[in-house]
């Protein structure tokens, strides 16, 4: 978790994040991802400053990773592509905003263009994405409790 959300100044996040910004060309399919034009759109890939590596051809290793995906079994409707919407749900996450409540130290997701389409991609209710990021379940024994979270760790 802490790759994506967080790194180093020039530092990148998980490769295949830029292979899939860069190797998906077909517009219907980048509508489908909901993958906008520009890498920076998206702030765990832009935060760092380093969207690009001199000589690695992300277009092109995106290429070779789905052919190995295919090579191991993976039917691409019924596999590879329901993987893709998953990792550009995981960029839409970090376009959540999540503000703070007045009154409590307690946190809320904004419903917005963000909310929407991770929970689109994600395949899960607006509400019930909004609910899990900004909650926490505690177990101990037989006792659960749901705690809500602060902006700062919902946002972590």
């Amino acid at each position: 978790k802490s790759r994506v959300v967080h790194q180093l100044p020039d530092e990148r996040s998980f490769h295949i994040f830029y292979q899939l910004m860069k190797g998906v060309t077909d517009p219907t399919l980048r509508q489908e991802l909901r993958l906008p034009d520009d890498i920076t759109a998206f702030r765990y890939l832009s935060k760092s400053g380093c969207t690009d590596i001199p000589g690695v051809d992300d277009a092109a290793n995106f290429a070779e990773v789905l052919r190995g995906l295919s090579d191991i079994g993976m039917d691409y409707g019924n596999d590879i592509k329901p993987l893709l919407a998953t990792l550009s749900g995981i960029l839409w996450l970090g376009n959540l905003t999540i503000k703070g409540n007045a009154t409590d130290d307690s946190s809320s997701v904004v419903g917005d263009d963000a909310l929407a389409n991770a929970a689109a991609l994600l395949r899960v209710q607006e509400q019930q994405l909004a609910h899990a990021i900004t909650h926490k379940k505690i177990t101990a024994g037989a006792e659960t409790i749901i705690k809500t979270l602060t902006p700062s760790e919902a946002t972590d």
